[in-house]
């Protein structure tokens, strides 16, 4: 076969380079191994594509039995490769690729090395987990068919005795493409190829605060579990029990002890060997139902002695036992909810804090059985959530729940009115919160406004001698998780609309309307938007024949925008500003550093049991920004730590939580009300250091009278008997 001109075809260069491939596989087939190996350097003259020239490469090395350097050549043009320029499996690169490492020594064989090296640091994990499991695998030896091959992808098992490369199938890939984006964890029966749970933990669920996936691999085979532990690092995703094993004959005993533990979701997803699907699946289901009995805290909670405790509680005779529910995923909340726990335990109540202990762990529904058995709760805790959350528990147990967000089922139903008890409280951050609770029809007299607290004992005020004043010594900061600009958070959230909108015709209105409403709301310095109006502008976009579920629908993602979208905007105007100035600027949290305007300032998070307080007491001026309200809960913190903050203002008539009404304006609290304003505040009290200082030590004088967590418990706990006493 002769070969082409490649210097004179006017083609498309992609399709060049697969018309020289198809000759070039021709050319071999037909032994003509001098014209392939021309044909390629030809190719390689003509191109400016790194990669697709590496694979030719690869392909002349191969041609003239240079193996190891074809490897080497290969694996290089694998790091440059696209998604979409990936050889196929049955590719003559991928052949390549795999033969030549075949026809290596065991030394050369750059597999070899690198798989060891991951064995190394997955059993040095499983052991500080499983050290029975760990000795198990350590003690079993690897299947003698199988050979590491260093594939395109990562490491692959290659099959001996078969000559097959161990590869996901297409089919299971597709399938699995539709699950990575969920929690729900998956179950692995048999290792498979590896590849399945590898490509899982390489595209692990982006939750929010760490939330992740579960993936649970039952194993009966440990030679088959050892050389999965050659594929991949998988110490880290170990540790953090993204990945939990269930190997070797102690496997199903180990099933048993890790659910019975109720802190896990049973699989929803089973890839594998199906035929054992279900004997593993029961064996969960039995392991989790058999830790509680529904009917026995029925019967407790319906009958008199619970109804005699709900008197004695209401007449103030016995202090009530509590459960503080909140989830590790939401900074604020699991703070928020232990320092009630706390204070409540001071106070004299049993308690319990149900948590999750790690980031894959789920708080599923019989573990409130068990604690419902064993504990006996009289009243159940939650912040920014109430009844609604849990529609399984018992109808006679009261919630209360402190109302900050507009989340999860409150957020998504338009009338809670059969999904709440007379003896359930409402406690509002704002008046807005308690409008809107109104509205799904919860009476007024179940409410009441209670603007966040803080712990004393928490924050406090430091020496300026302090060891840690120093590292924290800054002029502003701002402390809240940060984000990637606000066109990238923006796209992000079309992103997650475009998932939930199945008919393609309203997909495309619903981005229009979205797209719209961020250039009105978000591309205007000057205004800020509240979530009313934000609304009204949304629904101006339907027409009159619209259906209510569809302005239901919109009123939720607009509530999303606001909360996501343009807050982002509306904060990072001012922080925009202070950078431009030239102020010296900290941000902590989170994310900033993905922030390509406000990266240069970002000190990663900041522990709220240590070095918060650091923060307050030793930057001048600490920020307030909140694009709702102007009272938050960084102005108490801040204020019992005895330092200086200043709040972002809000136009009084649509403040949600007027800070005014609880710190008087320039004896305590400062507000500016633009970037150039907050500029010039921050100038003067940087130069006026004695105001700076009484300011902080009024603002702290009325904190400490007035917005402590013990005082709000005690109020909460005093609103919570009347109704009590009102109900019964």
């Amino acid at each position: 076969m002769e070969a082409k001109n490649l210097k004179n075809m006017e083609v498309d260069p992609a399709e060049r380079f697969d018309e020289v491939t198809e000759q070039i596989q021709s050319l071999i087939a037909q032994k003509q191994l001098d014209a392939a190996e021309y044909l390629a350097g030809e190719f390689v003259k003509a191109s400016e594509n790194q990669a697709q020239n590496l694979l030719l490469q690869g392909v002349i090395h191969s041609v003239r039995r240079e193996f190891a350097q074809a490897a080497q050549v290969f694996l290089q043009a694998r790091g440059l490769l696209t998604e979409e320029e990936v050889p196929s499996f049955t590719s003559i690169y991928s052949g390549a690729l795999v033969n030549c490492q075949l026809l290596l020594s065991r030394r050369q064989q750059p597999a070899v090395a690198q798989g060891y090296s991951f064995y190394k640091s997955n059993i040095a994990a499983l052991r500080e987990i499983d050290p029975q499991l760990a000795g198990e695998i350590q003690a079993s030896p690897l299947p003698v068919d199988y050979v590491l091959i260093d594939y395109w992808s990562g490491l692959h098992l290659f099959v001996a005795a078969q000559k097959v490369l161990l590869v996901i199938d297409e089919e299971i890939r597709t399938s699995l493409d539709e699950q990575v984006d969920k929690i729900k964890p998956i179950m692995f029966l048999s290792i498979g190829s590896g590849q399945e749970l590898r490509y899982c933990l390489n595209h692990p669920f982006d939750g929010i605060h760490g939330m992740s996936r579960a993936h649970y691999l039952v194993e009966k085979n440990l030679p088959e579990l050892r050389s999965l532990l050659y594929l991949d690092d998988f110490s880290q995703a170990l540790r953090r029990e993204e990945l939990i094993l269930f190997g070797g004959s102690g496997r199903i005993d180990r099933i048993k002890e890790k659910f019975s533990t109720l802190r896990y979701a049973p699989p929803k997803i089973t890839v594998g060997q199906l035929q054992d699907e279900d004997k593993y699946i029961n064996i969960i289901k039995h392991e989790i139902n058999s830790r509680f009995n529904k009917a026995e805290v029925k019967e407790y909670y319906a009958g008199s002695q619970f109804r005699q405790r709900q008197r004695q509680i209401a007449a103030g005779k016995i202090l009530p036992r509590v459960v503080f529910h909140t989830s590790r995923w939401t900074t604020f909340l699991k703070h928020c909810a232990a320092d009630f726990e706390k204070v409540f335990r001071q106070l004299g109540c049993e308690t319990r804090f149900l948590i999750e202990e790690s980031d894959t762990q789920s708080i599923i529904p019989p573990l409130h059985w068990k604690l419902l058995r064993d504990f006996k709760p009289d009243v159940v805790f939650l912040v920014s959530h109430s009844r609604p959350t849990f529609p399984f528990m018992p109808k006679e147990l009261p919630f209360i729940g402190y109302i900050q967000d507009k989340c999860g089922p409150l957020l998504k139903k338009a009338d809670i009115t059969n999904e709440f008890t007379g003896q359930d409280l409402f406690v509002c951050l704002s008046p807005e919160h308690q409008r809107w609770l109104s509205a799904k029809n919860v009476p007024m007299e179940q409410t009441f406004v209670l603007p966040v607290p803080s712990d004393e004992s928490m924050f406090f005020p430091l020496p300026e001698d302090h060891p840690q004043a120093a590292s924290f010594a800054i002029d502003t900061s701002f402390v809240k998780h940060g984000t990637g600009s606000v066109e990238v958070v923006f796209e992000e959230f079309l992103g997650d609309l475009a998932k939930v909108l199945k008919e393609k015709n309203l997909r495309e209105r619903l981005i229009k309307l979205f797209q719209e409403l961020y250039r009105i709301t978000c591309l205007n310095p000057d205004k800020c938007y509240y979530e009313p109006e934000m609304e009204q502008i949304a629904q101006s976009f339907l027409t009159s024949a619209a259906k209510d579920d569809l302005r239901y629908f919109l009123k939720q993602w607009v509530a999303n925008f606001f909360c996501k979208v343009s807050s982002a905007a509306w904060r990072y105007r001012f922080l925009q500003g202070l950078s431009e100035a030239g102020i010296p600027l900290a941000l902590y949290g989170n994310n900033w550093s993905k922030n390509k305007y406000l990266k240069e300032h970002a000190r990663g998070p900041v522990d709220r049991l240590t070095s918060l307080n650091y923060v307050y007491n030793f930057t001048r001026i600490n920020l307030s920004i909140n694009q709702a309200a102007t009272m938050t809960t960084r102005l108490v913190e801040c204020s019992l730590a005895g330092g200086f903050i200043m709040a972002a203002d809000h136009d009084q008539a649509r403040d949600y939580l007027p800070a005014r009404n609880y710190y008087e304006q320039d004896k305590e609290l400062v507000f500016y009300s633009s970037p150039k304003d907050l500029v010039d505040r921050c100038r003067y009290y940087l130069e006026h250091e004695d105001e700076r200082r009484d300011i902080a030590h009024n603002m702290r004088q009325r904190t400490l009278r007035e917005r402590t967590v013990r005082a709000a418990a005690q109020t909460t706990l005093e609103h919570w008997r009347k109704l009590l006493m009102e109900y019964l």
